[in-house]
């Protein structure tokens, strides 16, 4: 039997995750800018991590949708 619960705390632990990182990342942006370094891959990292959240939040609602309950 497939445990909602578990995969949604799961996936809210990821989200979290994803959260922490794009905010480092905005951090890391901004002192690359600071001493004018190039922020091709910086900005692309920053693109990948928003996308993947995207992503992490449609699965989490699939969760919710599937019976998982929010604690």
């Amino acid at each position: 039997m497939v445990d909602e619960n578990a995969h949604l705390a799961e996936a809210n632990r990821h989200i979290a995750l994803a959260e922490r990182l794009i905010g480092e990342q905005r951090v890391r942006i901004l002192e690359i800018e600071e001493v004018g370094g190039d922020l091709v891959e910086a900005e692309r990292l920053l693109k990948n991590l928003n996308d993947t959240l995207e992503q992490l939040l449609i699965h989490r609602r699939m969760i919710i949708e599937a019976g998982g309950k929010e604690t």
